[in-house]
């Protein structure tokens, strides 16, 4: 058993080994390793300090509690580097703001969407199309044209604007 009291430097390599204490503040100055589990018991704990610092976790994580994540400076939050990359939800989720996807965007089960729903490109259904609203509107610039392909039953009145050709 040793006790240093008062301020104590370490030059070189120091190693340590069996349960050890410290009491008041512990500074680390280089590359420090540490091996096996550490145990931190503290309110906050901060890494970091500067724009340049990182932090890399080459390890599965676990957070067993709320984790907010501050964007920094560019407003970005970057997930996952590679193309096959993943990114599950297993919760309810609330997206507030804009969100943009890009590539192929799979939804399974039900979904509302409260407000405007905006389709560039080519859309596909498949299934029953239910729509709930006194009125639709397709198109909005001349030239624009509806192509039904199949039976279609409309059912109350209809009317129709312009040129009909019925054949």
């Amino acid at each position: 058993t040793s006790d240093f009291i008062g301020n104590t430097s370490f030059e070189g390599t120091t190693d340590l080994e069996g349960n050890s204490t410290v009491a008041g503040t512990l500074a680390l100055q280089g590359a420090s390793t540490v091996a096996g589990n550490i145990d931190i018991e503290s309110g906050t704990i901060t890494l970091g300090d500067a724009a340049g610092d990182a932090l890399t976790v080459g390890a599965t994580s676990t957070f067993n509690a709320d984790v907010t994540i501050n964007t920094g400076t560019d407003g970005t939050i970057t997930l996952g580097d590679e193309e096959a990359d993943s990114l599950n939800i297993n919760a309810e989720t609330d997206l507030i703001g804009n969100a943009e996807v890009e590539g192929t965007l799979d939804v399974e089960g039900a979904s509302t969407i409260a407000g405007t729903l905006a389709l560039q490109g080519a859309s596909t259904i498949s299934g029953t199309l239910d729509i709930e609203s006194a009125t639709i509107g397709i198109g909005d610039a001349a030239g624009d044209a509806i192509t039904v392909n199949g039976t279609s039953d409309f059912i109350g009145n209809t009317s129709f604007e312009g040129t009909t050709d019925l054949e």
